[in-house]
């Protein structure tokens, strides 16, 4: 590999960036491929995917070739990623079009071993299989990753999620921190579930989920 012949961008800090403030948002090909963008707002993003930001970033008019694209403050600092284009609702209940930004602050941490050894070296979290999502009050499961935990464990599309171990559950976020926070990967994840009618619960033996991953093959 030939190194870059490019100066790279300096890092900034997500944690000063507010509400209201002017960035960039840019990708690749320059200054033509560079929106001016506000930060409209900064707050958790859940999905569905076992994927929880505790202060995500959320810029608009969204780039339309957001993955990757470089969130840049006003002193020229990088501090933030795009990850996705979504719909953001408004104070005034209207729908806005959106990029979701990851906070370069969580890099910081974890940079030398992504360099090295292309992840982290602390623990896997807990990984189930289970993609669920918010109705109204209620958390639905509507998707089951084959042969994961959750489906061998019997989990169901359609069922309702209500508890995690004796603790009653607010939302996927909730979920998510309540479910890392029983152990490394490979510990039972008694579920609370409502299905039929009837209450019930389920133990799922978690996962590591990078053993779920496609590796690259090795001569």
């Amino acid at each position: 590999m030939q190194p870059l012949d490019v100066t790279p961008l300096r890092l900034g800090r997500s944690a000063d960036v507010r509400v209201g403030e002017r960035v960039v948002v840019a990708g690749v090909g320059g200054i033509e491929s560079a929106v001016d963008a506000r930060v409209v707002a900064r707050q958790e993003f859940a999905g569905y995917w076992e994927y929880l930001i505790d202060d995500a970033i959320y810029t608009a008019p969204p780039h339309p070739h957001w993955a990757g694209t470089a969130l840049i403050a006003g002193d020229g600092g990088l501090v933030g990623i795009g990850s996705l284009f979504m719909q953001q609702v408004a104070q005034n209940h209207t729908s806005i079009d959106v990029n979701m930004m990851i906070p370069i602050d969580l890099l910081p941490p974890i940079i030398d071993d992504l360099v090295r050894i292309g992840r982290t070296r602390r623990a896997p979290r807990p990984w189930i299989g289970m993609q669920a999502t918010e109705f109204g009050e209620n958390l639905v499961v509507v998707g089951i990753t084959e042969d994961s935990p959750a489906a061998k464990a019997g989990m169901r599309v359609g069922d309702v999620v209500l508890s995690i171990g004796a603790d009653s559950i607010q939302g996927l976020g909730d979920l998510l921190r309540r479910m890392w926070a029983t152990g490394d990967a490979g510990v039972t994840i008694d579920l609370g579930i409502h299905r039929s009618g009837e209450q019930r619960t389920v133990s799922i033996r978690s996962e590591d989920r990078t053993r779920n991953y496609k590796t690259p093959k090795l001569h």
